[in-house]
C-alpha cells in the first residue's frame, strides 16, 4: 500500500510537474518558496475592484447638487441648515426677510409661523415672521451689524425649528 505523500507524488508525476515544483506551489509544505501565498491574487483582485468603484462612483460623490447641508445664498443672505432644511437670512434696508428652501426647491411659507430673536450686545429684541408669499418670511426689523440672530419657526404639523444666523457686515 502506498502512502498518502507516495500518491501525491505519482499524482504529480503524471500531470508533468516534479514533486519539487509541486512543494514550492504548496504554501505552508516544507521546502514551498517564502511569500507565496494563495491569498496574495485574491487581496489584488479585491484592491483592483475596489480602485474601480471608487474611480466610477466620484462623478456622483462631487456634484454641485446637495441633498442636505447650507446651500448657496440665492438672495445676497446668510444660509443656514436646520431639520433638513435651509433657511437663508437676507437684511434689508427695511425689513429682515427668511427665505425656505428644502432640497434645493422653494418651500412654501404659507402656514408657518415664527420670530426672530436678535441679539446686539447686550440688547435682546423679538420679532415676529409673517408668510410674505412664496418661500418668504418677513419681521418689520432691521437688524444691526454682527447681529446674532436665532429664527424660531413652527412648521405646518406642529414641528418647531430653530435656526441661529451670526452676520458679519
Amino acid at each position: 500500500m502506498m502512502t498518502r505523500q507516495q500518491t501525491d507524488a505519482a499524482q504529480v508525476a503524471t500531470c508533468g510537474v516534479t514533486q519539487a515544483t509541486a512543494r514550492q506551489k504548496t504554501p505552508g509544505a516544507p521546502g514551498a518558496k517564502p511569500g507565496w501565498n494563495r491569498a496574495r491574487p485574491l487581496a489584488t483582485a479585491l484592491v483592483l475592484i475596489l480602485a474601480a468603484t471608487l474611480v466610477t462612483a466620484a462623478p456622483w460623490t462631487h456634484g454641485p447638487a446637495r441633498a442636505h447641508g447650507p446651500h448657496q445664498a440665492r438672495y445676497g443672505g446668510v444660509v443656514q441648515t436646520a431639520s433638513d432644511l435651509s433657511f437663508e437670512l437676507v437684511a434689508g434696508r427695511d425689513e429682515t426677510s427668511v427665505h425656505l428652501i428644502d432640497h434645493d426647491e422653494p418651500m412654501d411659507a404659507s402656514g408657518i409661523t415664527g420670530r426672530l430673536t436678535i441679539l446686539a450686545g447686550k440688547e435682546r429684541t423679538e420679532v415676529e415672521l409673517k408668510p410674505a408669499g412664496g418661500n418668504r418670511m418677513v419681521a418689520a426689523t432691521v437688524l444691526p451689524a454682527d447681529a446674532r440672530v436665532v429664527a424660531t419657526l413652527v412648521l405646518p404639523g406642529g414641528k418647531p425649528v430653530t435656526v441661529r444666523f451670526g452676520l458679519k457686515r
